[in-house]
């Protein structure tokens, strides 16, 4: 560990090369693979998101940072955020949760299918990650 962390810096200092690994969750990082089912939330204000949580390396954790993530269901654009974020490091890599990609679709009419999930995360310096996960859309949760 103490040699990879000498070969590529502190994975938790801002650095060049930022990496980007999507997954799930509200309140902590759930890591997923391709094909894995995930829930859709239904609000309460009545609309529907996917939770979405990222683990990164190289950011900067100071200031807040930004996201494109978008959701496409057999090609088509059905899902879409542009949130802000900001990472804090376990030691060894940056996590970030309760990123909300908002659902504009009945989630009955897409359960089951999958949902290709594309996001591109920007620090306050302008350094950029990108990453892609196919996520199975799951049942409905009421938040």
């Amino acid at each position: 560990m103490i040699l990879l962390l000498l070969a590529c810096g502190d994975p938790c200092s801002p650095g060049a090369n930022p990496t980007l690994e999507i997954g799930i969750g509200r309140d902590a990082y759930e890591p997923v693979e391709d094909g894995d089912t995930t829930p859709v939330t239904q609000g309460p204000q009545g609309g529907y998101h996917i939770e979405l949580a990222i683990e990164t390396t190289r950011l900067n954790e100071k200031d807040p940072g930004t996201a494109t993530a978008t959701g496409h269901v057999e090609g088509e654009l059905l899902a879409q955020a542009q949130p802000w974020f900001q990472v804090e490091c376990d030691g060894e890599v940056q996590h970030a949760s309760g990123i909300r990609l908002f659902v504009n679709a009945v989630p009955d009419d897409i359960l089951g299918l999958e949902m290709v999930v594309d996001m591109i995360v920007e620090d306050s310096r302008g350094k950029r990650a990108q990453a892609s996960k196919t996520l199975t859309v799951g049942d409905v949760v009421v938040q």
